[in-house]
């Protein structure tokens, strides 16, 4: 059973900022992949739409109950 790339790694590529080493076997795998591509391919839509977005909107905080919910799904990760 191959094993899929995780989620930091796809998001390092969705970035542009993975290693050079680690990207060989990156890329290596994604040629094999069709999921990894697609979930890369999904990852690159949302940092291109978060790069165009325009820094002029103003910034509004979430209300508390969404960091709540934040922090509690963080801690119970392993």
């Amino acid at each position: 059973m191959e094993v899929h790339l995780d989620h930091t790694q796809l998001a390092e590529l969705a970035l542009a900022r993975n290693d050079p080493e680690e990207s060989c076997a990156e890329t290596a795998h994604l040629l094999r992949c069709a999921h990894c591509r697609g979930e890369l391919d999904a990852l690159r839509r949302v940092v291109d739409a978060a790069r165009a977005a325009s820094p002029s909107l103003p910034l509004v905080p979430p209300p508390d109950h969404i960091w709540d919910a934040v922090a509690e799904d963080v801690s119970r990760e392993p």
